[in-house]
């Protein structure tokens, strides 16, 4: 079962995300800031981290980033249109709120699907 780590600060949106996310099959943590995440990625069984990009202590593309030099896929979320033009030069897979389930849930199996080998 793959471990994603959701960082969003919208009690409302972080509990329909992460009910969504467990129906779908995945294991999720939650947290509401960016040192709250990074304390979860720290512990080094994340297999893709989702965030929002405005938290209450930071911000969530310099934590997409984190993860990603860490090796771990990531997709950041907003709402803001300004954004994306930011997230796509920084190279980020981003979703913009709002977001119909299947939207986010077949982001995430792209993300997390393995790699075929080479010869294979």
């Amino acid at each position: 079962m793959h471990h994603l780590l959701l960082v969003e600060d919208n009690p409302d949106i972080l509990g329909l995300l992460d009910g969504a996310l467990e129906i779908a099959g995945y294991r999720v943590s939650t947290a509401g800031t960016v040192e709250a995440a990074t304390r979860l990625l720290d512990q080094g069984d994340v297999d893709m981290l989702i965030t929002d990009i405005v938290l209450p202590d930071g911000n969530g593309t310099s934590l997409a980033k984190q993860a990603v030099a860490r090796g771990i896929p990531s997709l950041v979320i907003t709402g803001n249109p300004h954004w994306i033009l930011a997230l796509a030069d920084a190279d980020l897979d981003y979703l913009h709120k709002p977001f119909r389930t299947w939207q986010i849930l077949d982001r995430i199996r792209v993300r997390l699907r393995p790699v075929a080998q080479a010869g294979s």
